[in-house]
């Protein structure tokens, strides 16, 4: 093989059979041991795993696609830190939107205006998703969300 090249392994397909694979991922991204390295400690004065991301990502790599990882475990845990990075980006999108409503909504006192043309609102919405303490409207963007992006939920309780 020519030094600049590196081998290809077959398209991933994520989407395939209800979003089979990416349901596994967060299930493995949601891991103890795997979201302290790929997000950060939960607590400041917890000791880190030593482990890099590349590492975790081999190791997620080897249950989400254990034949190629088997194969290429470097270009799998290349593939599924790739896809985690466009998980994050989606969902920090999305969770935007329970903050800013981009002027959109107005009138109750859960809003806050910031000069900027954009209304920010003053919502929590617990791990687990609205509850019965969640506001209307916060949970009225939840439900649009969940429609746009179906793995909101489970990044959000992550």
């Amino acid at each position: 093989m020519a030094p600049g090249n590196k081998p290809s392994i077959p398209s991933i397909y994520w989407a395939a059979n209800d979003h089979e694979l990416t349901w596994k991922l967060l299930g493995e991204m949601g891991k103890v041991e795997n979201f302290k390295v790929l997000f950060g400690k939960a607590e400041g004065d917890e000791n880190t795993s030593g482990e890099s991301k590349i590492a975790v990502c081999k190791r997620i790599g080897t249950v989400v696609l254990p034949q190629l990882a088997a194969e290429h475990p470097t270009i799998v845990g290349e593939h599924i830190r790739g896809k985690i990075n466009d998980l994050q980006k989606q969902y920090i999108k999305h969770a935007k939107c329970l903050r800013q409503t981009g002027g959109g909504l107005e009138g109750e006192s859960q809003t806050q205006s910031q000069g900027d043309g954009n209304q920010y609102l003053d919502f929590y919405v617990p791990p687990d998703g609205p509850d019965h303490d969640t506001h209307p409207t916060a949970k009225n963007l939840w439900e649009q969300i969940e429609k746009e992006f179906p793995f909101f939920p489970s990044l959000h309780s992550i």
